[in-house]
């Protein structure tokens, strides 16, 4: 815009709002133009410079990012996830499980019968397994 002789002013403003050399395709008189001091041929030649500013940034951006997916797509490695020893260590969790419930399942029962010679409740179930077992053996 320097090269088209405009003043400072004129250039601040079309920098601040580009929109003003719109009204180069208006029927109205060219008021704002002329205010600024710009005709109509250097209105569309400060637009031409905006639209290839624009496209050479977007061209670039878009060059950019084509870059960065290659890069990324050609950088990253396969890593394998699965371990070799999961069929084992599966089998010995199993085997532990089964371990520990057997455990539990023999301290339930010893707790249980704590609290039942606690609550003397032993001695009613040992006579009432007794006969049981005497009445299948009579039958």
């Amino acid at each position: 815009m320097n090269t088209l002789g405009l003043s400072t002013t004129a250039i601040n403003k079309i920098v601040n709002n580009p929109t003003v050399l719109g009204s180069r395709l208006s029927d109205r008189t060219d008021d704002t133009l002329q205010l600024l001091g710009v005709s109509r041929a250097d209105a569309d030649h400060i637009l031409d410079g905006y639209n290839n500013g624009f496209r050479i940034v977007f061209i670039l951006n878009a060059t950019l990012a084509a870059i960065a997916t290659i890069t990324s797509i050609v950088m990253i490695r396969h890593k394998e996830l699965t371990r070799g020893d999961e069929e084992q260590l599966r089998e010995k969790a199993l085997k532990e499980d089964e371990k520990n419930n057997r455990a539990i399942g023999e301290e339930d029962r010893e707790v249980a019968r704590t609290e039942d010679v606690e609550l003397d409740v032993l001695p009613v179930l040992q006579d009432q397994e007794r006969a049981r077992s005497e009445a299948i053996a009579t039958t």
